[in-house]
């Protein structure tokens, strides 16, 4: 098997996993989670962060948007422009239009203004103690990350459910490594 095949076949393997706890234990789990990241020091220095409208049984960020928005820091959510493009993030607030982009996730209309994160907040299939995580497979977080690197410093923390870690996700020179990764359970820093 191939890397791309074991990545695969992972990420088939860990979305059942992710659906059966999502659905057993996600509401309560989404809400450990977010506490988890309130008292992050992930969130040291960041004024603009970029988190993910949640899609089929990804962690429900929608009351951490909200929350972390009254605390005063500003919110972009991603976009994704293209394949092999990185994402571009625009500005939420809870005025903003929403409507649906890519992978049926609810993104922020055209008008809203573009902003560069100071972290950024991702979802996942699967994570590792490595600072790994493993996507869907389009790269975007990936290209994103190393791009804004290049400009600017960045924090990124993956957000997930205790579940979905794995021995060792596959990885190749492309796959940035993260500083944090938060479950309901415990806060991982790589740093």
């Amino acid at each position: 098997m191939n890397l791309a095949e074991e990545k695969q076949a992972l990420r088939k393997e860990m979305r059942a996993i992710r659906r059966d706890f999502h659905k057993a234990s996600g509401e309560r789990a989404s809400f450990d989670l977010m506490e988890l990241v309130s008292s992050s020091a992930a969130l040291k220095n960041a004024e603009i962060i970029s988190c993910f409208w949640p899609i089929q049984t990804e962690v429900n960020t929608v009351p951490l948007i909200h929350k972390l928005y009254k605390a005063g820091h500003q919110i972009c959510l991603p976009i994704v422009v293209g394949n092999a493009q990185p994402l571009i993030f625009r500005q939420w607030t809870p005025e903003t239009e929403m409507l649906e982009g890519a992978y049926k996730a609810m993104t922020p209309v055209e008008s809203s203004p573009q902003l560069v994160p100071d972290l950024i907040l991702s979802p996942l299939l699967a994570f590792d103690r490595n600072g790994y995580r493993l996507g869907y497979g389009g790269g975007f977080y990936d290209r994103s990350i190393e791009e804004i690197k290049t400009t600017k410093p960045l924090v990124t923390a993956g957000l997930a459910y205790s579940v979905q870690e794995v021995d060792n996700v596959p990885t190749e020179k492309t796959d940035q490594k993260l500083d944090f990764l938060i479950t309901e359970k415990e806060i991982l820093e790589f740093t």
